[in-house]
C-alpha cells in the first residue's frame, strides 16, 4: 500500500512537471530567443535537459521553470523579475478610471431610497484603447422595488496613425428586473472615424454591424442589427465639461424598427486637481419593438459625486 501511494505521488509530480515544461516552452521560449536566453550553445541545451530531467523525477517545479529562461533585468530597478513593482506600476499608470455614486431617500410619511453607482475605466496603449463602463441604478419605495437596472459596455478601438479612420469591437449587456425580457446582450464590430480632436473637443462617429439577444423574453433569438454611434465631449471651462454619447441600433430584419441608447452629462470639478466632481446625468433607452407590457422609452436621470483616479 505504501509503495502504491508513493508511486502515485511521484507520477503526479512528474505529470505536473511535464505540463509546466510544455507550457513554459510554448510561452517563454519565443521571448527567450529575443532576450537573454541560457540556451546559447548545444552544451547549454544539454545541461538544461539534464536539469529538467532530474527535476521531473523530484517534482521541483521551480527548477524546471528557472532552467529554461534567464529573465532580463528591469531597466528601472535592475531586478530580474517580470513582476517587479516597476512593471506593476507601469501597468496601473496606463489606466484612467473613476467611481460614481449618487444616493437619496426619505423617511417619515413616505419611505424610499434611490441609489446610482458607476465605474468607468480606460486604458490606452499605443494605438489601442480599451474602455469599460458600468452603471447600476436601484430604487425602492415602502412597498416594492421600482427600479433594479444594470448596464455595462466594453469597447476596444484601434486608431490608424495615417488616417482618421479606425476599427472597433464592443459588447453591451443590460439587465432590468422590471422588463419582461430581463437581460439583453449585444455584440458589434465596425469602423470609427474621428471628425474633431483637440484639447477642448472630441467628436467621432461609429458605424458597424452586429447582433443582440434577449434572455427570458418573448423572442430569445439573435437579432441582426446595425450600429450607428457618436461621441461628443466638450470642455466648457477649466472646471466644466459636457458630453453626449448615443448609439442607434436599426433592426436589419424589420425595416423601420430600432433601438436607441443615449446618455448626456455635465460635470464640475470641485478641487484644483480635478479628482472630485459633481455630475448630472441622463440616460435614455428606446425600443420600438418593446415586448407587450413594457414601455418603449425609459429615461433615468441623477446627480452624483465622481472620484477620478
Amino acid at each position: 500500500m505504501f509503495h502504491y501511494e508513493w508511486h502515485v505521488e511521484m507520477n503526479s509530480h512528474r505529470l505536473r512537471g511535464i505540463c509546466l515544461l510544455v507550457t513554459t516552452f510554448l510561452v517563454a521560449t519565443p521571448a527567450a530567443l529575443t532576450q537573454d536566453s541560457t540556451l546559447t550553445t548545444s552544451a547549454d541545451f544539454a545541461g538544461v535537459t539534464d536539469t529538467v530531467s532530474s527535476a521531473l523525477w523530484t517534482g521541483d517545479l521551480e527548477t524546471i521553470s528557472g532552467s529554461l529562461v534567464t529573465p532580463v533585468a528591469c531597466s528601472s530597478c535592475g531586478q530580474k523579475n517580470p513582476y517587479c513593482q516597476c512593471q506593476q506600476d507601469r501597468w496601473i499608470d496606463i489606466w484612467d478610471g473613476r467611481m460614481e455614486i449618487g444616493l437619496n431617500g426619505a423617511e417619515g410619511n413616505s419611505r424610499n431610497v434611490n441609489l446610482v453607482t458607476g465605474f468607468d475605466a480606460k486604458q490606452t496603449a499605443g494605438n489601442d484603447t480599451l474602455t469599460l463602463d458600468v452603471d447600476y441604478l436601484f430604487s425602492r419605495d415602502e412597498i416594492e422595488t421600482t427600479k433594479n437596472r444594470f448596464y455595462s459596455l466594453t469597447r476596444w478601438e484601434r486608431e490608424n496613425p495615417n488616417s482618421n479612420w479606425g476599427t472597433f469591437a464592443d459588447g453591451w449587456f443590460e439587465y432590468d428586473e422590471l422588463e419582461t425580457f430581463k437581460a439583453r446582450l449585444g455584440l458589434h464590430v465596425g469602423g470609427v472615424v474621428t471628425l474633431a480632436k483637440t484639447q477642448k473637443c472630441l467628436f467621432k462617429g461609429l458605424i458597424g454591424v452586429g447582433a443582440s439577444k434577449e434572455f427570458q423574453g418573448a423572442d430569445t433569438a439573435w437579432r441582426p442589427e446595425g450600429f450607428l454611434g457618436s461621441v461628443w465631449e466638450k470642455t466648457i471651462t477649466s472646471r466644466q465639461n459636457f458630453y453626449v454619447r448615443s448609439v442607434l441600433f436599426p433592426d436589419v430584419g424589420n425595416a423601420g424598427e430600432f433601438r436607441l441608447n443615449a446618455r448626456a452629462g455635465w460635470e464640475y470639478a470641485m478641487n484644483d486637481q480635478k479628482t472630485v466632481k459633481l455630475g448630472l446625468s441622463a440616460f435614455d433607452r428606446y425600443d420600438s419593438v418593446a415586448d407587450p407590457g413594457d414601455q418603449k422609452n425609459n429615461i433615468d436621470y441623477w446627480a452624483s459625486l465622481i472620484w477620478d483616479f
